[in-house]
């Protein structure tokens, strides 16, 4: 973003790491007022620490990233910012072979399930994390999610509200480097479902037919 003439802030939420990158953050952080480290201080896990990252925010569009990886360019970036001129929420749309059969499958379950049970209606890649929201909109979200049901939470929220939503096609890339660390165990598996549940039992579901802007 440096030199792309888009203000920015960069916050960053470190969850109880044990491998040094805490300090390593300050040190980053340090003589760059753009960027700010938000320290958790425990492992509660990716939607609690999402959670923090979102409500420190004070940009008017709200982009979130795993650390990992990110395999957004500037270009999709600033088209996502002139959808968002014309609605509350871009959501990404990976496009292209997946890499292995397990994903795939795992990825069509999960979306399948959590669409119907949440009537997310035509949004078909629910954890893409390519998501991108005015912040005015995202004030008025009710996320508690501390795992990984966060991405269908923040979905099924802007449902509940009537957000207009923009869904952007997004080139599948496979990483060029490391391995995906998640895992959909059956403590995981669990903890989706409770979270599920628990939303499920906290607000009455959208109804069907809310309106979608889809770009090509």
């Amino acid at each position: 973003l440096e030199g792309s003439g888009i203000r920015y802030e960069l916050i960053i939420v470190e969850s109880g790491s044990t491998d040094g990158s805490g300090d390593l953050l300050d040190a980053y952080a340090a003589g760059r007022p753009q960027v700010q480290i938000v320290h958790e201080g425990a492992r509660n896990g990716f939607g609690s620490g999402l959670r923090l990252g979102l409500a420190r925010a004070t940009q008017p569009a709200v982009m979130y990233v795993d650390i990992d990886v990110c395999l957004f360019t500037l270009g999709q970036i600033r088209e996502a910012l002139g959808l968002l001129a014309d609605h509350d929420l871009v959501i990404g749309r990976r496009r292209g072979p997946r890499e292995n059969l397990t994903r795939r499958l795992a990825s069509a379950v999960y979306n399948g399930v959590m669409s119907r049970v949440l009537r997310l209606g035509a949004i078909e890649d629910i954890n893409c994390s390519f998501k991108m929201l005015r912040r005015e909109a995202l004030r008025r979200f009710d996320l508690q999610a501390r795992g990984w049901f966060i991405d269908a939470e923040i979905l099924a929220e802007a449902r509940r509200l009537n957000c207009s939503i923009a869904v952007l096609d997004i080139p599948y890339q496979v990483r060029a480097a490391g391995a995906s660390c998640v895992r959909l165990g059956y403590s995981t598996t669990v903890q989706i479902l409770e979270e599920l549940a628990a939303y499920r039992h906290r607000v009455r579901p959208a109804p069907q037919g809310t309106a979608e802007g889809a770009v090509g």
